[in-house]
Parts: structure tokens; sequence; C-alpha cells
């Protein structure tokens, strides 16, 4: 939601268009599980990060120190097979 409201007050309306009717699409199903794949699809979110840690070097010491321990559930749950629903 945080990019879909950066992307809107920065008018760029294409990608707006763009993750705003995946996110609609999420919210509105019951299927969960495609919420992380389609998450990936949404290249201004990667973008911003990118120029995010072009312009400050903390901010990807930030992005790291917040998605590597998230990283280790995901990792176990695959490794264990139970990512497969």
């Amino acid at each position: 939601m945080l990019l879909l409201v950066w992307l809107l007050v920065t008018r760029r309306w294409a990608e707006f268009v763009y993750v705003g009717l995946q996110v609609g699409a999420l919210i509105t199903s019951t299927f969960y599980m495609s919420i992380p794949r389609s998450a990936l699809l949404w290249w201004p979110l990667w973008v911003l990060i990118g120029r995010a840690g072009a312009r400050h070097r903390w901010s990807i010491v930030l992005y790291a120190t917040v998605i590597g321990p998230l990283m280790v559930p995901m990792m176990m749950s695959f490794l264990n097979s139970s990512w497969t629903g």
C-alpha cells in the first residue's frame, strides 16, 4: 500500500495502474499464497529500493537488516517442503 501511495504522490500513473490492479486483485482474493510471488513483479518497488541504495548507502544496510531475518523462516519452510501449500 505504501508503494501505491508513493506512486500516486509522484504521479507515476502507468506504474500506479500496473501495481494497483495487482494489489486490487490480491486484496479481493482469498488465495494468499500468491502474494509473495506477485510482489516480485512489482518492479517499481525494486527500482525504488535500488535508487535509495545508490543515493544512501545506509539504506542497503537497513534493507539487509530487515530482510535478512525474514529470509530464515522462509528458507526453513522451503527446506521442510511446507511452502507447497
